[in-house]
């Protein structure tokens, strides 16, 4: 449905000035449903050893109403029901593996479907690792996936993913980033598998840090699981490992504003990562740009100090929390936690948590008093804020985005979060020694109509946008052209899907030049202009971004030609020129502006440079001799300089060099007989 402009004008203003939402009429409920998918990978598999830990594969159901859950396997053809009370946990065992085979398919995926709609929440546990993820419900799986995990840090531990195909004849394809174990079709090409339903298939890679940017593709829905078996966060220290497990959200499912508050009681820094679902991705953190993103690349940063941040994109992306490994200071060890979109939050949600109390080693399981909930809600609606019919207090303002927070501590068992008056999302999570989980309360998974508004806008090449909470810093890098971007707009009870048409406009220039007479004044359309120099004007076109003039001002000047000579290497002085370079032969011409009187002058001077003379004269002399050189007597070799000026003007300088004249006697005696006379010759 298309909107008016006054509409659009309307909650364009609404979306700026943020006032307190209108109650929500729809009665959303966070993965509330009857009929779910689920498959597990690898807990804490080392790659040097091959091995992995025998852990429990189980789900907690919650929900208000009585229900009779089913739960089947299609591949093994076992059925086994369970009866929930409402209000009330329960804990279903599904299985208890040591292992999952690598790019095979399996019979580890699960059907469970209820009489009442209720919430399920997965966990993969064992003594000193686990982690738990809200199950989507069928109806809001997709065929689009891109994976997420944490890829920062390399381990020994091998990183995996699961999935699971909830029709027959799945077809499935997908370019891995790195060899898989259990497959060996090139990287370069695309790996294809077809799973009917219930199949599931675990893949375990030997040779990189994770499959985070993989892209997985369908043609009928998938549940997808990520992460990784047993990897760290923000710690080098192999010990700081643990199983990081979530449920991958399809694209349709993602957002572009985020609300990311770091968990509490703990001295490390969580990591937040962003990833990108479309190219040019601009992420926001806090009103500034962080990064631009190309589909599938991610956008990683830790929160200290504040402990919130509100996250924007330009483009649909999946926002995730890790915390960070063990760090000897407080209790806990890494989980991941989806954070959901702000569209996609819900007014009301239930969730259940196990308690593991029958670890062998006692300390590797949470803890009472260590079990927490993060509740994120708009500032407006915190008086309506129920954890378990309870009002939640101490919330905390997320900066002036019109958003607050609350971190309360909880307890095992089945709970119930309601808002009579907006939409919430929350975070789950609970730590112990070595050992932490997480996992995302509140995602509406329904479909969401919206009434799509096509908005049409334009920025000029180096400004800022900040319309319909699109912020985008100045855009110097960016060429001249139109750009779309989608957003997401929750106007009381209404949603709006804008498809920004965002046109970069250039910004046009021009130069003038102008003379006057010194004295006069121009006035250059209402700009007063007395004395020369660079004005620059400023424009505002319609349909165009702001023109630039310069206008360059001159007086017009009596020219008076002026020459004079310098000799090399010497300054110049003279005609009011002060010219302090030693200046190499030639011709130079310099310009000086006066202003004698009322009239201007331009002196131009015309300058030569002339050369000096070098003269070298050689003579000899004989030891004891004499030689007059003008009026100077020389008696001894040597050089001697004389200076002279030149007709020019300039220094000659006459170089007199004197050397020894060399004298020599031969006598040609060789065949002379006694006797007789021998020939001396005498040289010099």
């Amino acid at each position: 449905m298309r909107r008016s402009l006054a509409h659009i004008l309307t909650v364009i203003l609404l979306t700026l000035t943020m006032p307190a939402y209108a109650q929500v009429q729809e009665d959303t409920v966070g993965c509330y449903d009857n009929d779910f998918w689920v498959t597990y990978f690898v807990n804490g598999y080392l790659i040097s050893a091959g091995t992995c830990n025998t852990v429990p594969l189980s789900v907690d159901v919650a929900g208000p109403q009585d229900a009779v859950v089913t739960v089947s396997n299609p591949v093994t053809g076992t059925i086994d029901t369970y009866n929930h009370t409402g209000g009330t946990k329960t804990h279903i065992l599904l299985a208890t593996v040591s292992d999952i085979p690598s790019g095979t398919p399996s019979d580890k995926g699960w059907h469970i479907t209820s009489s009442a709609p209720i919430t399920v929440v997965a966990s993969n546990y064992k003594s000193d690792g686990y982690d738990n993820c809200m199950l989507l419900p069928t109806a809001a799986l997709g065929n689009e996936y891109i994976v997420q995990d944490n890829t920062i840090l390399p381990s020994l531990y091998a990183p995996a993913m699961a999935l699971v195909a909830t029709e027959g004849n799945t077809n499935i394809r997908m370019l891995f980033p790195c060899q898989v174990a259990g497959i060996s079709t090139a990287l370069t090409d695309t790996f294809r598998i077809t799973l009917n339903t219930g199949q599931s298939l675990m893949l375990r890679s030997t040779t990189c840090s994770g499959f985070s940017g993989m892209e997985v593709l369908a043609d009928k829905p998938i549940a997808i699981f990520q992460g990784h078996s047993c990897g760290r966060v923000n710690n080098t220290a192999e010990e700081g490992r643990d199983l990081q497990m979530e449920q991958a959200r399809p694209l349709s499912m993602w957002g572009t504003e985020f609300i990311v508050i770091k968990s509490m009681n703990r001295n490390e820094p969580d990591q937040v990562l962003v990833t990108a679902g479309a190219d040019n991705c601009q992420v926001g953190v806090d009103n500034t740009l962080m990064a631009t993103l190309q589909r599938g690349q991610t956008y990683n940063f830790n929160i200290t100090s504040p402990n919130h941040h509100r996250i924007t994109t330009t483009q649909p992306a999946y926002v995730s929390l890790y915390a960070a490994s063990y760090g000897r200071n407080t209790p806990g060890d890494p989980f991941s936690s989806s954070i959901n979109p702000v569209y996609r939050w819900v007014n009301r949600a239930y969730y259940a948590l196990h308690k593991y109390n029958t670890d062998p080693y006692q300390q590797h399981y949470i803890q009472d008093n260590n079990n927490y909930i993060n509740i994120v809600t708009r500032t407006s609606t915190t008086d309506s804020m129920m954890l378990d019919e309870q009002c939640v207090t101490g919330f905390v303002p997320v900066g002036q985005t019109g958003y607050s927070y609350a971190r309360v501590v909880t307890e095992p068992g089945a709970h119930t979060l309601r808002n009579s008056q907006g939409t919430f999302t929350a975070n789950a999570y609970g730590f112990g020694a070595w050992v932490g989980y997480g996992f995302d309360v509140g995602l509406r998974v329904d479909p969401v109509q919206y009434d799509t508004i096509d908005f049409y806008d334009t920025i000029c090449l180096g400004q800022g946008y900040d319309t319909l909470n699109l912020i985008l810093q100045p855009i110097h890098n960016t060429t001249v052209g139109t750009f779309i971007f989608h957003r997401n707009v929750i106007d009381g009870s209404s949603h709006f899907h804008y498809i920004i048409h965002l046109t970069v406009l250039p910004t046009p220039s021009s130069e003038t030049y102008v003379t006057i007479a010194y004295g006069d004044t121009i006035i250059f359309d209402g700009t007063t202009i007395t004395e020369e120099g660079d004005y620059i004007l400023s424009y505002s076109l319609p349909e165009s971004c702001d023109s630039i003039v310069t206008i360059h001002v001159s007086y017009r000047y009596d020219t008076i030609d002026l020459y004079d000579t310098v000799c090399v290497g010497h300054t110049y002085s003279g005609y009011g020129f002060n010219l302090p370079i030693q200046f190499s032969v030639g011709t130079r011409t310099f310009q000086r502006d006066t202003i004698e009187g009322t009239i201007p002058h331009r002196y131009m001077l015309h300058l030569t440079v002339l050369p000096d003379y070098n003269t070298i004269i050689e003579r000899t002399i004989v030891a004891g001799d004499t030689i007059h050189y003008e009026d100077t007597i020389l008696t001894a070799i040597g050089s001697y300089t004389f200076h002279y000026t030149a007709t020019n003007g300039c220094d000659s300088t006459v170089t007199l060099q004197l050397t020894y004249e060399t004298i020599g006697i031969y006598a040609d005696k060789d065949g002379v007989c006694p006797g007789n006379p021998v020939v001396i010759t005498a040289t010099g």
